[in-house]
């Protein structure tokens, strides 16, 4: 697998290979209770002579798996939904090895209790790297180098929740025409179903070969695939292995202290994550460190803004008390209010003296997390040319960063404009300034534009001192009146 390069937050990288793992293949090693393969692994793809335990016959497919026929998997639909009523109410891993830049052997292993809770481990289950519940998500600071996986510090990033399907692993792969036999390894029947490039149209490179292990109820036991990518992108060789009653998945140690707000890891270096000598180096990292930090504790971000403007959004000010109870306050007052009870903004009336044209719908509640985008911030810190310095404010210190180039897609002119981020020793954003002549309205004669100069703020205060209570126009009784379910 493809290690996040060095300069990142190495984590940032983990979140999207969760989401992507039918592509990018990031998965699981060990355990299990139905595991045919024995000895040590044999690099995708499978070779195409049996295994000494491994007997074939062609003869039948009157008992081939849902979805699967002559011309091997003929209905993907059909088979998916087959495997998935096997592993449904029953724990499973899924192992997955391939090779890294250096061709270097790498592996990793969901341990899956639900869809809603999982943990990612490495080591043979010895080393702990991600851990999934249905409240949020963490991940530790690691990277591979050398198929070995390289823990490079304490830190831990916590996130939203996700969740896992076992139709995710290698799913994409699961198409096409090819050749179908039945084989007896270590005493189990499968069905073993080849594809190549010359057997299906269907394939996401050259040289391209997929065999699958089925059971005729449909569990796929195993997944090999390899094939050239195009370019100078290096060969890929993948195969994920399934097991099933694998056991419950326990939090670890890291993720339960970093729920319970333990974060001094975060202040551990001599700049805050992402930041060094020279500058913002990574604005991935400071981001992860920040919404992290705001994840265990209080806060109220108020923001200045411009809808005129690409990438700002409406003025607001935004107060959390935890992730469950909040509120985002307009010019006139809160227009919306969340608790674990509902979901309730506030429509019509916000202009008029009387609530008598007041109306409030109510949706499920969601909790609050501090997310990319240019709502909270993030998107400035994507400027360039920045540089960086200790400041005393308050009887604290701050690290000022100050960047002169803007993200680029903005329509800013770049001839006049400073990000200005004040930063705790943790990484921990409590500001964000942005100065810029921006795009103010268009010429009377229509020959081009107007611009103006802005400042815009997102001040992060009353970090562990935001209180939330319930606005007038709930507590009157408005919702019980006149609310109206969202669409």
């Amino acid at each position: 697998m493809r290690s996040p390069p060095p300069q990142t937050y190495h984590t940032v990288a983990v979140a999207a290979l969760l989401v992507l793992a039918g592509c990018s293949g990031f998965g699981l090693g060990g355990g299990g209770t139905d595991e045919p393969n024995t000895g040590t692994m044999t690099p995708a793809p499978v070779p195409a002579t049996a295994s000494p335990t491994e007997t074939s016959d062609s003869s039948s497919l009157a008992n081939a798996p849902p979805g699967v026929g002559p011309d091997g998997i003929e209905n993907r639909i059909r088979l998916l939904d087959a495997f998935e009523e096997v592993v449904k109410n029953r724990t499973y891993s899924v192992t997955v090895r391939e090779f890294d830049d250096d061709g270097a052997p790498v592996e990793y292993t969901y341990r899956v209790e639900d869809e809603h809770e999982y943990t990612v481990v490495t080591d043979g289950g010895a080393t702990d790297m991600t851990y999934v519940d249905s409240r949020a998500r963490f991940d530790r600071d690691f990277t591979f180098a050398n198929g070995e996986v390289e823990i490079h510090s304490d830190r831990v990033m916590m996130s939203a929740t996700n969740s896992v399907s076992v139709g995710a692993f290698g799913q994409r792969h699961l198409a096409g025409s090819g050749s179908v036999d039945i084989v007896e390894r270590n005493g189990s029947t499968y069905y073993r179903i080849r594809t190549t490039s010359e057997s299906s149209a269907m394939t996401p490179g050259t040289n391209y070969t997929r065999t699958a292990y089925v059971r005729p109820d449909g569990f796929i036991k195993t997944i090999d695939v390899a094939y050239d990518q195009t370019g100078d992108a290096p060969r890929v060789e993948r195969r994920w292995t399934f097991a099933l009653d694998t056991g419950p998945v326990t939090e670890p140690d890291w993720a339960t202290r970093t729920r319970n707000g333990n974060l001094s890891a975060f202040s551990a270096g001599e700049y805050p994550p992402g930041i060094d000598e020279s500058g913002l180096r990574s604005y991935g990292e400071l981001w992860t460190a920040h919404r992290t930090h705001l994840a265990v504790q209080s806060f109220t971000l108020t923001r200045s803004g411009d809808l005129r403007l690409d990438g700002l959004v409406p003025e607001r000010t935004i107060k959390v008390a935890n992730r469950s109870t909040y509120a985002i306050v307009g010019e006139q007052g809160p227009v919306e209010y969340v608790d674990p009870g509902g979901h309730y903004e506030l429509r019509d009336g916000l202009e008029t003296e009387t609530t008598a044209d007041d109306r409030v719908t109510v949706d499920q509640p969601q909790p609050f997390w501090v997310r990319l985008g240019p709502e909270h911030g993030h998107n400035w810190l994507r400027s360039g040319n920045s540089r960086v310095e200790r400041v005393t404010r308050n009887g604290s210190t701050l690290f000022r960063v100050t960047a002169t180039r803007p993200p680029l897609g903005r329509d800013i002119s770049a001839e006049n404009f400073t990000m200005t981020a004040f930063v705790r020793p943790g990484g921990l954003i409590r500001e964000i300034r942005i100065g810029a002549t921006v795009v103010n309205g268009t010429q009377a004669d229509g020959s081009g534009y107007t611009w103006a100069e802005k400042t815009y703020r997102y001040r992060y205060h009353d970090i562990g001192a935001t209180t939330v209570s319930k606005p007038d126009w709930l507590t009157a009784g408005v919702a019980n009146r006149t609310a109206t379910p969202a669409e």
